[in-house]
């Protein structure tokens, strides 16, 4: 099965693609199959009053870019603010007193760069990144200046790295999925791969699921973004949507059999992803 969600809200956020997309996984999937007469979408929202500070989702490109333009501006847009920002990976090392640091740009290090220090705890994640592959990093903006080389540095503080594919290898074992899907433009996740299920006779991917998390522009409430996205989602035949309001994620979950009609997912994979938001 092909990608199956495709959505665009009048609000930013992450385009949802779900099923092995081939423009944005690495994961394989099936063949593709228009369902026939699907079940209704079903919602499950956990509600908390009050949410976590959500990221402005900027590629590192565009705001090495904003800077240069008018730092003025960069400052009141970026400055102390939480930032998802997505590029590609120049550098990766350790300073003298042994902390690890990780730096993304767009092309070579003159055109600037986007850099952070990882905690160790991130170690492993930091071993999976390759030089000149995608990576994101998620972290506040505490300064844009000059750095040793030419072109203008950006630094981000208490930095995360890949920030929902440490989320989805945490929903991974509970729902005992094969993997996390990533996107090839933002080395992220965006969802999770099953593998073929021989008792039902699913074709691969048969079950399948998208991870979303919120990212406003400007001044826009993260929490209406979440709102927006779990009414429309809601709305998409075939679909259960499981999210929680605290995290600012959700989760879509579909299914389909070998001819590619839309069948319930298992009961038990709904249960513990529920439970798994809840605890978010």
């Amino acid at each position: 099965m092909r990608s199956w969600i495709g959505i665009s809200l009048a609000v930013s956020m992450f385009v949802i693609g779900c099923k092995g997309s081939e423009q944005r996984s690495e994961a394989v999937g099936g063949p593709s199959a228009a369902p026939s007469s699907p079940p209704a979408a079903t919602a499950s929202v956990v509600p908390v009053a009050r949410p976590r500070e959500a990221s402005i989702k900027v590629t590192a490109q565009a705001l090495l870019d904003v800077y240069r333009d008018n730092e003025v501006r960069a400052d009141m847009l970026y400055k102390g603010k939480l930032l998802y920002v997505s590029g590609t990976v120049q550098y990766i090392g350790k300073t003298d007193d042994g902390s690890i640091t990780v730096a993304i740009g767009e092309g070579d290090v003159t055109g600037g760069r986007v850099s952070c220090d990882v905690s160790e705890a991130q170690q492993q994640d930091v071993a999976w990144l390759n030089t000149g592959k995608p990576a994101t990093l998620q972290g506040r903006l505490t300064w844009s200046g000059t750095g040793t080389f030419t072109g203008r540095t950006a630094r981000l503080e208490a930095c995360e790295i890949n920030p929902v594919m440490r989320l989805c290898k945490r929903l991974q074992p509970v729902l005992g999925a094969k993997g996390c899907k990533v996107d090839k433009e933002t080395g992220d996740a965006f969802g999770l791969a099953f593998d073929v299920d021989s008792k039902t006779g699913l074709s691969a991917g048969g079950l399948g699921s998208s991870i979303v998390c919120a990212h406003p522009e400007g001044d826009a409430a993260a929490e209406l973004i979440y709102d927006a996205a779990m009414a429309e989602l809601s709305k998409k035949p075939g679909l259960t949507v499981i999210g929680s309001r605290n995290a600012l994620c959700i989760a879509a979950f579909g299914n389909e059999d070998k001819s590619g009609k839309a069948i319930p997912v298992p009961d038990d994979i709904l249960d513990k992803a529920r439970a798994f938001f809840a605890s978010l």
